[in-house]
């Protein structure tokens, strides 16, 4: 674990090299020094979780490095754009920079974000340290019979679910699926996440027929280009860390050319971003004759005309902006600080009424509310237009535990988000625990490190999610345990532990 451990160093560290000088570059480090330096301080605790995990050793390592990239999200959120001084950036012109609107002091209006995102941060780790001390319980039964099935009797039905995936990923760009129908095409896309990670684990482990490695040739590419005509970056993300995963805890040693690899594909990701809001242009006002898989080409399109006018580094480097002024949820919450109550009144708790329809899927209650908390909080602090009936901004839980109840409300729900993550890992994430049960724990806990969402969608389809997963494995089990022999049925000079 020496490579992981050195790099989370070198990550660590390098951004602060300009946090912790004096200012240099006017307009660019505006933040007062003790504001920069307590932002440089959190981003540091915000590693912290990943060195202690590339120093845990492999059979005490859960299996999905969860938390030390919650932390690392965290750090990029929350922390990243203060440490560095960066000020007004949602005011940054895309092309050179330059602040074109003056929306914060910066001397008064950074120093009490800051510190609640420290606060928040510290409350989430004693949440998940109360948990974790406090769970006495062995390894969920589940997971001890998803050990008994062996994989050549799953392998089949790995490509079945990305076939499945695929086809409704197509027809839904073509004819708009009901929107009772979101919850179910939401779970076959985790089940296709997790198919995909038992067939690459599956073929590292070189278990597959000659024809089952020719079809996972064609299948891995296919669902990552399928996913670069969605339109958002998220879809992308998604499965590319599902390949993450199944590399993760399928790998004997990390040859360099799987690290180079996914290094392309972060830079890759970071490079879409730049282009995506020309895409959103060009498919959908370009009207209903853009087919599918012309969607995702447009996007390649757009990628060689990037680099031809600005070249790969310029091409990044747009990109690497965009992804920079969205995640500075740092400035949101200082926004919504600075007008919170003095402009606009707090609300309350109600931004937590979807959270009772979101135990209830659709198909069940059919006339269920349309969620509209993006519109009704870009409306709320002016963000929208009054005539915009469509866009939806973004409302962290962060800032959304703000707007509710003010500073308690950031102590107490982070802590509860503390509490539910680690809750999480150690029913889904224990060392040790059936690669069938890591497969499946993955896609779910993918979404928490989408850190723009509100808590109801979030953490509000959790249940259900971990219901329909339960209920699959217990259907597999049935269909194909039990046996005697482990369900991964290999030889152990491959020196796979998390096979067995």
């Amino acid at each position: 674990m020496l490579i992981p451990f050195v790099s989370a160093v070198a990550f660590m560290v390098f951004p602060l090299k300009a946090a912790v000088l004096p200012e240099f570059a006017p307009g660019m480090n505006d933040l007062p020094q003790r504001v920069r330096d307590a932002a440089a301080l959190l981003w540091i605790l915000c590693w912290l979780p990943a060195l202690g995990y590339t120093l845990t050793r492999r059979e005490r390592r859960r299996p999905i490095p969860f938390f030390p990239i919650i932390g690392i999200l965290y750090g990029l959120y929350y922390a990243l754009s203060a440490a560095l001084g960066f000020a007004n950036y949602w005011g940054r012109d895309p092309v050179n920079g330059t602040a074109v609107t003056t929306l914060f002091n910066t001397q008064i209006d950074y120093g009490h974000p800051v510190e609640m995102a420290f606060l928040g941060w510290a409350a989430m780790l004693l949440g998940r340290h109360i948990v974790l001390r406090s769970w006495h319980g062995r390894m969920p039964p589940i997971n001890a019979r998803l050990r008994r099935l062996r994989a050549r009797d799953l392998l089949p039905w790995t490509f079945v679910f990305l076939a499945l995936n695929a086809a409704q990923a197509i027809v839904g760009r073509v004819t708009p699926f009901d929107p009772s129908h979101v919850g179910a095409l939401r779970m076959i896309s985790f089940v296709a996440q997790a198919a995909l990670i038992v067939l690459i684990v599956a073929y590292r482990a070189n278990m597959l027929t000659r024809r089952q490695r020719i079809l996972t040739w064609v299948a891995v590419p296919a669902a990552v280009f399928i996913d670069f005509g969605s339109g958002a970056t998220a879809p992308v993300l998604y499965v590319s860390f599902a390949i993450f995963t199944a590399f993760w805890i399928g790998r004997r040693g990390m040859p360099v050319r799987y690290l180079a690899a996914g290094a392309v594909a972060v830079l890759l990701c970071v490079s879409i971003r730049g282009v995506m809001n020309q895409w959103r242009l060009r498919v959908w006002r370009g009207g209903s004759h853009v087919s599918p898989l012309q969607q995702s080409w447009v996007l390649v399109d757009l990628l060689e005309e990037s680099v031809r006018d600005r070249g790969v580094q310029g091409t990044i480097a747009r990109g690497w902006d965009v992804i920079a002024r969205r995640s500075s949820n740092i400035e949101l919450l200082a926004d919504v600080m600075r007008r919170t109550p003095a402009d606009v009144p707090f609300w309350d708790g109600a931004t937590y009424n979807s959270l009772v329809g979101a135990f209830v899927p659709r198909v069940v209650w059919p006339d269920k509310p349309t969620k509209t908390l993006g519109q009704d909080f870009g409306h709320r602090y002016g963000y929208l237009s009054p005539l915009d009936g469509h866009t939806s901004i973004n409302l962290p839980v962060l800032v959304e535990f703000y707007i509710n109840y003010g500073d308690p409300g950031i102590l107490l729900g982070m802590l509860l988000v503390g509490a539910i993550l680690a809750t999480l890992e150690q029913c889904c994430n224990r060392p040790g625990q059936s690669v069938l049960m890591t497969a499946a724990a993955a896609p779910i806990m993918t979404q928490f490190y989408v850190m723009e969402c509100d808590f109801s969608l979030q953490y509000g389809g959790l249940v259900l999610q971990l219901v329909v997963m339960l209920a699959l494995a217990l259907v597999l089990f049935l269909r194909y345990g039990p046996r005697r022999r482990p369900w991964w049925d290999i030889s152990p000079t491959l020196h796979v532990p998390s096979l067995r």
